[in-house]
């Protein structure tokens, strides 16, 4: 046993140290601040008592529960905060930057041993690199995420010469054919979709709990537990469980119409863990999520309450049969392997939101151009999937609630049969992922084919699977080695793609370029003096925000540049986001200082609470201050104040900006204006309109990079590329996810 506690995980919400293989895990909340341990701690608890509930139930009904285990959860003993006399006994034990937080104490998930490790390193690692792993202390902590609900679709001979050099055994997801790979048995694998759709039917209805960003992991059972052979599941990764884990983000879930729409969303959200429709697995899964949930209803005393949830479980077996049936239909032939040419091998399913985003985002919000959100249906049933709201094709809640409720409207129909949705034919003019050009032989000026895939071109691309986990999820391009997944998990890889001289841009690219984002201008400005002119005596205030890269920046300079054409130019005022950065003095405090630099621009290295104070002043002082034509005045008292930041002194600049009453719109931009969490929401409802610049993610990783090298932050393309793939696509991602709904959308169109 150590003497001194070393760390076994890390993670958003905090890292995780122990002093042993066998005995205690210590989480400490020193992650992102929007996580929170004391829900964590309290969800966990709920958890335990659920679990020991479903053991009654099961043993009370008779039911044979030894065709499968029941998932496990470690016992979590204690809630300990910064001011508990724990830490003055056992700081002294952790690395001296450490200071003390909220931390929870719980039983350690015990790791495989040697002989599973190696399984894994001598089947997919570089054999360059086998050793190393192998040896190394961090890998021994090895736990494997059951992805049942993910394939690779190229698979990856360890004898081929590969470049990428990153491995890891903590966390190691082991993908469906994988596990066909290694010789798990379809029995097995059923047992762990089993095992998966029972925890999930019993967070839901004896938890009440959405189950939000729930992690699986196979393990061993703890070393000095009697094992009896139910508990079990032996195969070539030898004898383990399934473990459940990490409820920080856990919410309360209402038996309700709000409730089932809670859950649908954290089911979409979270790993892929659970298996997905039209593969083998879902049938197995769906059937024991049903049948748990038939169990506890049954076995639930009270008489409204049974009731209740019999009309919710009704309306999920509607749910599940609609999913079913739609999915099947809705996918196209090539998802189902069965179109087979050089261009396009025959593949194993894609995931339906890939295809959604391939297929059907990418050309509605083609043509949504600068326009109000409320005048665009496809916008309206599109995009909602990035807000948490409901989307036919990506989420389960278009089955579970509003397929009764728009059942037969032309919009449905038309986004629900791809037969129905326009596409791009040879010689139209067209925009795919924010690019402007034109379709050739069928393909988009992104090379994508009328499937959503895109052509591999000899001559400026190349594709490639995931370098960290080997998933195709999309095709990506040279520059990019990861997928989505991997980003949003902080996988980290040494990848170098080769440099490839950019292709010349002809005059008239540009100025088509130039044309079409002045167009842009001039809409946006126009929309923002409509809204003006509802009340002329009252300031505007206009936020526009955006992911890194989508030229959100750009876009509020140039309208507050149009608008101040149209009238005075002080009567237009721009502010930046950027000036509530924590300095570098505070970032200096942080416990995770390093992690802070490399991430700063992420939500928690801004002040926020400062910022929304701001905009809350700032709104109470457009609202009170009369403009000088009414008697107002432009001294002291009647302006306002904000930080700017000095990019060369990377610090932000105090009273760097000013807005006088004159002003009467003002603009407010940044990456975090729309984000829904805390602090940061509250931005949304002081304004009064609020823009969203959207843009295709390659492009805006690609524009970031080469700001990063222009800049001289970095000296290469790939160097500035690895930069943005541990922050500025981790933040984008993250703008994605909880995005409020805002005004108008902006799609940002790149230089072809």
């Amino acid at each position: 046993m150590s003497s001194k506690y070393y760390c076994i995980g890390a993670g958003f919400c905090g890292t995780v140290w122990t002093l042993a293989e066998v005995g205690l895990a210590i989480k400490r909340e020193d992650g992102g601040p929007d996580r929170s341990l004391s829900n964590d701690y309290a969800m966990h608890q709920r958890v335990l008592r659920c679990l020991s509930r479903l053991t009654d139930i099961k043993s009370r009904r008779s039911i044979n529960y030894q065709a499968f285990p029941q998932v496990r959860v470690s016992q979590c003993h204690r809630f300990i905060p910064p001011s508990d006399r724990w830490w003055s006994e056992n700081l002294p034990l952790f690395p001296s930057q450490h200071s003390p937080c909220n931390a929870i104490v719980s039983d350690r998930i015990p790791p495989f041993p040697e002989q599973t490790r190696e399984l894994i390193v001598n089947k997919y690692c570089n054999p360059k690199i086998q050793m190393e792993i192998l040896t190394t202390a961090a890998n021994r902590d090895c736990l494997i995420r059951p992805y049942l609900g993910r394939r690779r679709t190229q698979r990856t001979e360890i004898n081929r010469p590969s470049r990428f050099a990153a491995f890891s055994l903590r966390n190691y997801p082991l993908h469906e054919d994988q596990m066909e790979d290694i010789g798990i048995s379809i029995e097995n694998m059923q047992k762990y979709a089993r095992m998966m759709g029972e925890a999930l039917a019993t967070l839901h209805w004896l938890g009440e709990m959405d189950g939000n960003d729930i992690e699986f992991v196979l393990a061993p059972l703890p070393f000095d537990e009697q094992q009896p052979n139910t508990d079990l599941i032996t195969n070539v990764l030898g004898q383990h469980t399934m473990w459940m884990l990490d409820f920080d983000l856990c919410q309360p879930m209402p038996m309700s119409d709000d409730g089932v729409q809670q859950a649908v969303t954290a089911f979409w959200r979270n790993d892929p863990f659970y298996p997905r429709p039209q593969r083998e697995l879902w049938d197995v899964f769906r059937e024991q999520y049903l049948i748990t949930s038939e169990t506890i209803i049954s076995g639930t005393a009270a008489i409204s309450l049974r009731l209740k949830r019999r009309d919710l479980l009704s309306i999920d077996r509607e749910c599940f049969k609609h999913f079913d049936s739609d999915y099947k239909r809705l996918l196209p032939r090539y998802h189902k392997g069965s179109l087979s040419s050089d261009q396009h091998p025959a593949r194993p399913y894609l995931p339906v939101d890939q295809w959604y985003e391939d297929t059907i985002l990418s050309d509605t919000l083609s043509n949504t151009m600068a326009q109000p959100a409320e005048s665009s249906v496809s916008y309206e049933l599109t995009r909602k999937s990035h807000m948490g709201g409901e989307c036919i094709l990506k989420r389960f809640s278009q089955w579970f609630w509003s397929v009764w409720m728009i059942a037969g409207s032309g919009t449905h129909d038309a986004l629900a049969d791809p037969a129905n949705h326009p596409r791009a034919t040879n010689g139209a003019s067209t925009k795919t992922n924010g690019c402007a050009g034109t379709a050739r032989d069928g393909l988009s000026a992104t090379g994508e084919c009328d499937t959503g895939l895109r052509e591999r071109s000899s001559e400026n691309e190349h594709s490639y699977p995931c370098k960290a986990c080997q998933t195709w999820g999309v095709v990506c391009d040279q520059q990019r080695p990861r997928c989505s997944h991997c980003l949003d998990q902080q996988i980290l890889c040494f990848y170098v793609a080769p440099l490839q001289k950019p292709p010349k841009r002809s005059t008239k690219s540009r100025s088509r370029h130039v044309e079409l984002m002045e167009a842009e201008y001039i809409r946006i400005a126009e929309a923002i003096q409509q809204e003006a002119r509802k009340n002329d005596k009252k300031r505007l205030l206009v936020a526009i925000a955006g992911i890194p890269g989508s030229g959100k920046t750009t876009t509020a300079s140039a309208v507050a540049q149009q608008l101040r054409a149209e009238s005075q130019p002080n009567k237009i005022a721009l502010i930046s986001m950027d000036g509530f950065h924590l300095s570098r003095a505070a970032l200096d405090t942080l416990p995770n200082r390093e992690e802070a630099y490399i991430r700063r621009g992420a939500p928690w290295t801004f002040d926020a609470v400062r910022f929304v104070t701001f905009v809350q002043q700032l709104r109470q002082w457009a609202d009170s201050t009369p403009f000088p034509s009414d008697g107002g005045s432009s001294s002291d008292a009647t302006v306002i104040y904000a930080p700017s930041f000095d990019h060369e002194a990377k610090d932000p600049i105090e009273n760097g900006m000013v807005v006088t009453s004159d002003a009467s719109i003002i603009i407010i931009e940044g990456n975090y204006l729309l984000l829904n969490e805390e602090h940061w929401r509250d931005v949304s409802q002081l304004v009064d309109y609020r823009i969203f610049v959207d843009a295709d993610l390659q492009e805006a990783r690609g524009r970031v990079a080469r700001r990063h090298v222009s800049a001289g932050i970095e000296k290469t393309l790939e160097d500035g590329f690895r930069r943005v793939d541990s922050n500025d696509y981790l933040n984008a991602l993250h703008i994605q996810g909880k995005l409020i709904r805002p005004d108008m959308v902006v799609k940002s169109v790149e230089l072809t």
